[in-house]
C-alpha cells in the first residue's frame, strides 16, 4: 500500500492504513494486535514498514498475516520563479539574494 509523503506522520497508524479484522468460530472477540519493522528507503522520506497483524482468542490460539506499508516520496518539489525584468543597462541589475 503506497503512502504519499504528505501523510507520513498519519501513515503509520490503521486508521489510515487499514485494521486487520478477526472472526473465531469459539471466541467473539479475539483481540488484534500489531508489530511493525521499519526499513529505510532511497531517501530519508521514503521507507517501508512491514506490519504483522496477530489475532488471538480467549484460549491463546493465534494467526498472523502482514501488511506492507510503503512511503514513497514521488511528488517533486514546487518552486516559483522571480518576474522578468528588463533594464536599459547592466547596472541597472539588481543583486542576486542567494538562500
Amino acid at each position: 500500500m503506497p503512502v504519499r509523503c504528505h501523510v507520513i506522520v498519519y501513515g503509520k497508524y490503521p486508521a489510515v492504513t487499514g485494521m486487520a479484522t478477526a472472526t473465531d468460530i469459539c471466541d467473539a472477540s479475539p483481540v488484534v494486535t500489531f508489530v511493525d519493522v521499519t526499513n529505510a528507503g532511497d531517501c530519508p522520506q521514503e521507507y517501508t514498514i512491514t506490519r504483522t497483524w496477530t489475532a488471538t482468542d480467549a484460549c491463546g490460539n493465534s494467526s498472523t498475516c502482514i501488511q506492507v506499508l510503503s512511503i514513497e516520496d514521488n511528488a517533486p518539489p514546487t518552486i516559483t520563479c522571480p518576474t522578468n525584468t528588463t533594464v536599459q543597462c547592466v547596472n541597472q541589475i539588481p543583486p542576486v539574494n542567494r538562500p
